[in-house]
């Protein structure tokens, strides 16, 4: 037999040795699983952060509801075993048990059970003074209307709403605390003239103070949907 004749054998040889090795390797995609959802259940008009435990979370993975009253808002993944995932549940989503599904950037699934309680829910999601029970938001305190397109080296902080109560706190301490009856007026602000649309809201008080916020998601859908609920719990 020829050198050469040789040589392509073993060449050969050595690709169906390569590729059968190949063959048997285990996949790198994994099918996503998910052992705990906490909390697993949310109220009407409610705001929440899930942590969602499982294994095989891929970066890039998305998280969705059969409920269409149910809203992701953001996706935060710490680990390939639990994801942090904030909704938001309309005031008139479909109240009962539903499905949440944690989708791999490669269409793999997992399906695990929630349910949408009806009345007001009990965040456990944000710790603090006021957490007892009421609608949470996570904004910036933009302070004064000088400042009001000025986010940056601002404190993310929680607007929290009860039936009797508007509080905002910051790092868990209470900044302020006002009746709901004392909120004259909760609104977007909107440019004079320009018809422009900031994305930021205001709360005015009868005593006169004015405090203006912004979505902590800086996204305008999401400061007018905060706008939307604080005026649902006020009046």
């Amino acid at each position: 037999m020829r050198g050469s004749d040789l040589e392509t054998r073993r060449a050969f040889g050595s690709r169906l040795v390569l590729a059968a090795a190949i063959a048997v390797l285990p996949s790198e995609s994994s099918t996503p699983e998910v052992t705990s959802v906490d909390p697993p259940r949310a109220a009407h008009k409610s705001e929440v952060s899930l942590k969602i435990r499982g294994k095989n979370f891929a970066q890039g993975a998305k998280v969705s509801f059969s409920n269409p009253g149910i809203r992701v808002l953001e996706i935060t993944a710490s680990t390939t075993t639990e994801l942090t995932v904030r909704i938001q549940i309309a005031a008139d989503a479909p109240t009962g048990k539903t499905s949440l599904f944690v989708v791999n950037p490669d269409d793999s699934e997992a399906e695990a059970p929630f349910e949408v309680a009806g009345g007001t829910t009990k965040t456990a999601a944000v710790s603090g003074p006021a957490s007892s029970a009421g609608e949470r938001f996570e904004v910036y305190n933009l302070g004064d209307v000088a400042s009001i397109l000025q986010s940056h080296n601002k404190i993310k902080g929680t607007l929290i709403a009860t039936g009797q109560k508007l509080t905002y706190e910051e790092a868990g301490k209470e900044v302020f605390s006002t009746s709901l009856s004392d909120i004259k007026e909760v609104g977007a602000n909107i440019i004079p003239g320009l018809n422009f649309n900031t994305g930021t809201f205001h709360i005015n008080l009868t005593s006169g103070k004015t405090y203006n916020f912004i979505a902590g998601s800086l996204r305008p859908a999401d400061t007018q949907s905060i706008v939307d609920s604080l005026r649902r719990t006020i009046h």
